[in-house]
């Protein structure tokens, strides 16, 4: 039959060769640009509960913006429970892939946020996770067991396992990094023969993506988080 389950969904993009890296995202699964001495979310927020611009799309679209309630069976009263959702469908992101029974509200248009990065001395780390991951740890918490990692791998599995001896395993659990350049806590340049210096950086799976052996651009800076349903 007609599959109408639905699903949030963040995509990094990686130009080595231009130096950018390009975010686009739906839902709630964020991404965090963690550097030596700071971080900073790079995706949008879609839940209802916090994004007053979604809910007037969802109602503008014909939606209805409450809570989930339930029957209490002393009263039969009908109480509100939980963040607020979208209905028909009660979906707590009116931005996803899928969800095909749910109302027209329902968009799967992403925010795009596109920055460079440098291949030296001052790089940084990008973090992609689910929900279950955040409604758990705070941006702090994941960023400091990034820099404790020697390697993305690392850096994934500690962000996962500190959830789970918090949480045990309240939600889906999926955490991927990557290294943007040289993140500055590591030491991780091995110095050839000819005196240059050689640098590597992997994605926290099979994947894996190639360092140029151009010099980098331009600095690299943080972004600037955008406001809830600011214009790009």
């Amino acid at each position: 039959g007609e599959v109408s389950s639905g699903c949030t969904l963040t995509v990094a993009a990686l130009n080595d060769s231009l130096e950018m890296c390009t975010i686009a995202n739906v839902g709630d699964s964020y991404a965090l640009l963690v550097s030596c001495d700071a971080f900073r979310w790079i995706t949008e927020d879609h839940r209802l509960q916090t994004n007053q611009t979604e809910r007037e799309r969802v109602v503008a679209c014909g939606g209805i913006i409450a809570q989930a309630a339930f029957k209490d069976g002393r009263s039969a009263a009908l109480r509100g429970l939980g963040p607020l959702r979208a209905w028909p469908g009660g979906v707590a992101c009116a931005r996803a892939i899928g969800d095909s029974d749910c109302g027209h509200f329902i968009s799967a248009e992403p925010v795009v946020n596109t920055f460079g990065y440098p291949h030296d001395g001052g790089g940084g780390a990008l973090v992609l996770a689910s929900d279950g991951i955040w409604d758990t740890l705070t941006p702090a918490e994941v960023a400091a067991a990034v820099r404790a990692a020697s390697s993305p791998q690392e850096a994934a599995r500690n962000v996962v396992k500190q959830v789970m001896a918090q949480a045990g395993l309240p939600d889906d659990l999926t955490c991927m990094v990557a290294y943007l350049g040289q993140p500055a806590w590591l030491e991780v340049a091995t110095i050839t023969a000819s005196g240059a210096a050689s640098l590597s950086g992997s994605f926290s799976g099979s994947m894996r993506r190639l360092i140029p052996r151009s010099p980098p651009r331009a600095p690299w800076s943080l972004p600037t988080k955008k406001a809830a349903g600011a214009p790009m």
